[in-house]
C-alpha cells in the first residue's frame, strides 16, 4: 500500500517487508517436511540477508521445484527490493531475522542439519549465522545455549537439545573470535544504548546458560566462564578506548 503514491516502503520495524518475509520463512522452517523445504527457504533467506547473487545454481533449482519456496519467492523479491532502496540496506535486511534464527537453531539444527552436505551447510547455515549483526546474534544465540528454557526447545528430546546448544555455542564462540562485544558498541545510535547494555549483560551470562557438560563435544573453551568474561571485558574496553580516541 502506498507504492502508487511514490512513497518509499518502511524498511524497519514489524511491518517492514523483510520482517514479513522472515516471519514467513521461519514458519516454513518450523513446519518443513523435507530437506528441500529447508534448503529452499534458507536459499531465499540468504538472498535477502547476504545479497541476490550468493546462492548456488543447485539451490536456486530447489527453490523453483519446491512449493513452499515458490510461495516465499515473491515475498523474498519484495523484501530484497525494499531493503536495497532503504537508507540503510545492511540494517533493513536483518529486520525480523530473529524468528528465522530461532528456527535455524531449534528446528533445522537437530532435524535437518545432519542431512546437509558440508558445502550446503556452510552456505545455508553457518555463513548466515556468522553474518548476523551483533545485536541480532546475541538475541538469537544466547537463549539457544539453554534450549530447555526456550519455547521452541523445551519439548525437544535430549539429543535435540544437545544439537541446539552445540550449534549455538559453536556460532557464539566464532562470533566472540570476530569481536562481537567490540562490534556491539561500535557506532551505536543513542536509541540503541539501552538495548546494547542489556545485550552486554546477556553476553556475560552466556556461560551460565550453556546446557553442555564441560569437556563435552561442542562445549567451546571460549564459553568457559572465566575465558568468556575475559574476552568480553577486553573487547568492551577496546571499544571504549576507540570511542574516546
Amino acid at each position: 500500500p502506498g507504492a502508487s503514491l511514490g512513497r518509499v516502503p518502511m524498511t524497519t520495524g514489524p511491518d517492514a517487508p523483510a520482517a514479513g518475509f522472515h516471519r514467513a520463512a521461519a514458519t516454513v522452517l518450523r513446519d518443513a517436511s523435507s530437506p528441500d523445504d529447508v534448503v529452499g527457504a534458507l536459499t531465499l533467506v540468504r538472498r535477502v540477508v547476504l545479497g541476490p547473487d550468493t546462492a548456488s545454481a543447485e539451490d536456486d533449482e530447489v527453490v523453483a521445484e519446491t512449493s513452499s519456496s515458490r510461495a516465499l519467492a515473491s515475498e523474498c523479491a519484495a523484501a530484497a527490493a525494499a531493503c536495497a532502496a532503504s537508507k540503510n540496506p545492511a540494517a533493513a535486511r536483518w529486520t525480523g531475522f530473529d524468528a528465522v534464527g530461532e528456527e535455524m537453531l531449534h528446528a533445522v539444527a537437530p532435524r535437518w542439519l545432519p542431512l546437509m552436505r558440508s558445502e550446503r551447510r556452510r552456505a545455508l547455515h553457518d555463513e548466515i549465522l556468522a553474518a548476523m549483526p551483533p545485536m541480532t546474534a546475541i538475541r538469537v544465540l544466547v537463549p539457544a545455549l539453554a534450549p530447555s528454557s526456550t519455547i521452541a526447545g523445551r519439548d525437544l528430546d535430549d539429543a535435540g537439545k544437545t544439537a541446539v546448544a552445540t550449534e549455538a555455542a559453536r556460532a557464539l564462540a566464532a562470533a566472540l573470535e570476530r569481536g562481537i562485544a567490540r562490534r556491539l558498541l561500535s557506532n551505536l545510535e543513542p536509541a540503541e544504548v539501552d538495548e546494547a547494555t542489556r545485550l552486554c549483560a546477556a553476553l556475560f551470562s552466556a556461560a551460565d546458560r550453556l546446557e553442555l557438560s564441560p569437556g563435552s563435544r561442542g562445549c567451546e573453551a571460549a564459553l568457559h566462564p572465566a575465558a568468556l568474561a575475559r574476552t568480553v571485558a577486553a573487547q568492551l574496553c577496546d571499544a571504549a578506548r576507540h570511542s574516546c580516541a
